[in-house]
């Protein structure tokens, strides 16, 4: 999966046509998913990903931000346990090469999203959103060291899981900032 910055700038965009400070968690989703925002995010992805979470119908777009880097960060913690264990079964090389660089960078996209948790806690936003966008090239990374290498990535949908959520909190990030 290979992905441009033209979604970071769409990102921006958006924020400027962002309505609603005090916007209900659908009416974020739908803001956020709406078909002039040209990203790769659906309304089920974000209205799923958010309402299981205890007090994400309360908050405002800061603290949906500050939800979904904490939903990153489970979700690059689940994929690097997951990337350890398929290291440890393989036994060809250019898998061993893929899953290898994809623990490093999982490894450095965790850092980056404590990063960006401390930074919006502090209210340092343009902090949060570099350490956020820094977080899902990790994602795009980790699916280029297998295609690079004409392997089929085991961890594909968590990869692309991982990308959508960082997408989101940089959009919500965006939004507050």
């Amino acid at each position: 999966m290979k992905v441009g910055y033209s979604i970071f700038a769409t990102l921006l965009i958006l924020l400027l046509t962002f309505a609603g400070a005090g916007a209900t968690l659908e009416e974020t989703c739908n803001q956020v998913t709406s078909p002039s925002s040209a990203t790769n995010l659906t309304y089920d992805f974000c209205l799923t990903s958010l309402q299981p979470i205890s007090g994400s119908r309360e908050v405002d777009v800061k603290g949906l931000a500050g939800i979904t880097i904490n939903l990153s960060i489970y979700n690059f913690t689940y994929t690097r346990n997951k990337l350890g264990d398929l290291k440890s079964k393989e036994t060809k090389q250019p898998a061993i090469d893929a899953l290898q660089k994809c623990l490093d960078k999982f490894n450095e996209g965790d850092a980056y999203l404590k990063m960006a948790q401390t930074s919006l806690r502090t209210l340092r936003y343009q902090d949060a959103f570099s350490s956020i966008t820094s977080a899902a090239g990790s994602s795009v990374v980790c699916d280029n060291a297998f295609y690079e290498r004409g392997i089929q990535s085991p961890v594909s949908l968590d990869t692309q899981n991982g990308y959508l959520l960082c997408t989101l909190a940089a959009y919500l990030i965006q939004y507050v900032a």
